[in-house]
């Protein structure tokens, strides 16, 4: 997310950008890619919006209502 959206920053300012990522485009859009999830700060969102991106991403997302920390393999975990 960070690459896509500093390419598009730079593509908007007249820079000629290409984007290459390591992972077939199939693998990604199948329903059994682990994409994981995103916490996004609110200078980060403004970026966004900024740019034009969020309002693409905006349908896909929620508020953080909780947040559970663990390592893996451990029974302990910091919850706010």
């Amino acid at each position: 997310m960070v690459g896509l959206a500093q390419a598009i920053a730079l593509a908007s300012q007249g820079l000629e950008v290409t984007v290459i990522d390591h992972e077939d485009p199939a693998k990604i859009l199948g329903a059994e890619f682990d994409g994981r999830v995103s916490a996004i700060a609110w200078r980060s969102y403004k970026f966004l919006d900024k740019i034009g991106a969020w309002k693409e991403m905006a349908s896909h997302a929620e508020p953080i209502k909780d947040i559970r920390v663990s390592e893996f393999g451990s029974n302990l975990f910091f919850a706010f």
